[in-house]
């Protein structure tokens, strides 16, 4: 079954001036802007930037910490597990700038989650920083500015270094570093506030979705424009669906109960695990012969089945 399903912050249109990011790339659901290739991501849907609201790049203004911002190791075949630097064999290329980029962009982002969803509980915030600081988000944000076309690398891995989501999630790190060490923290602080923020937005629903799925209580509604809520009864409108608790496989032998009967066989479509490797989400398309389409997400391959066939079950006529 060919997988249909594209990373995460992408499925909406980025509009950022030229830049129209709407079609999904190959391997989770962010693509390249020069290459269809896929870019791993955790955020389903992509925030969207007018060219006046997408922020400048700051500069950074020091020949020498950009150079070193836009070096990779491989460029004088350094190890990767080396200890440190001989003294006569020192290349300073980004991975000190990338280190010290990282700290800053946990620290903003940790600032700015804090004040934008000031009563989320610390599992729940730390859930949402997880989606915002991956190198999978932070390479999207490398492709819109091209940072990595600047990127100097050993000739020979020059094409799949550059096209890399961890490399490019470093590189920015390592900007933000760079442009740290010459300008205080004021800088890029107010830069990356302006960029994390819609993504956080984001990265907070998918995060509520994912714990309502589990069985948190959802929490409480109170739609004033909603002609009916004052006028059912409270039967109506708190006694929960016979259905609300039923386990996942109740759920599902309902649905297929209700699919042979309407002669209407369903389609699942999985996209790839995305989320972190402590909280997994798994998506799935569900479509029906009658042209339903409807998408389902869960922790499991089989809560996300329900989690479809629960609202395909409505369009059924079935309450769950």
């Amino acid at each position: 079954m060919a997988l249909k399903y594209v990373s995460t912050l992408a499925t909406r249109s980025f509009h950022i001036q030229s830049f129209r990011l709407t079609t999904p790339l190959t391997h989770h659901r962010f693509y390249s802007l020069t290459h269809r290739r896929p870019i791993k991501y955790s955020i389903r849907k992509s925030p969207k930037f007018s060219p006046e609201e997408f922020p400048p790049l700051p500069t950074i203004d020091d020949p020498e910490i950009e150079k070193q911002v836009f070096t990779h190791r491989s460029l004088f075949g350094r190890s990767a597990t080396a200890f440190e630097d001989p003294d006569d064999g020192f290349h300073p290329d980004n991975e000190t700038l990338e280190f010290l980029g990282d700290s800053i962009v946990g620290l903003v982002t940790t600032e700015l989650i804090r004040e934008m969803f000031p009563r989320l509980r610390v599992g729940p915030l730390s859930k949402v920083k997880s989606l915002l600081v991956n190198n999978e988000n932070l390479a999207v944000i490398c492709d819109r500015y091209g940072l990595h076309h600047k990127l100097k690398t050993a000739a020979s891995q020059v094409l799949v270094l550059r096209e890399s989501s961890n490399v490019k999630g470093d590189l920015f790190e390592a900007y933000v570093g760079g442009l740290y060490l010459k300008k205080g923290m004021d800088v890029p602080r107010t830069w990356l506030r302006t960029i994390i923020r819609p993504f956080a937005e984001e990265a907070i629903a998918i995060v509520k979705r994912e714990h309502l799925i589990k069985g948190a209580p959802a929490s409480p509604k109170n739609d004033a424009n909603d002609d009916n809520s004052t006028s059912t009864s409270s039967s109506s409108t708190t006694q929960p669906s016979p259905l609300s608790g039923a386990p996942d496989s109740a759920i599902l032998s309902l649905f297929n109960q209700h699919c042979s009967k309407k002669n209407s066989p369903p389609t699942w479509d999985f996209g790839p695990m995305v989320g972190t490797k402590t909280t997994p989400i798994w998506t799935v398309d569900l479509s029906l012969p009658d042209g339903f389409k409807v998408e389902g997400r869960a922790t499991t391959k089989q809560a996300a089945k329900a989690d479809a066939a629960r609202r395909a079950l409505v369009h059924f006529g079935v309450t769950v």
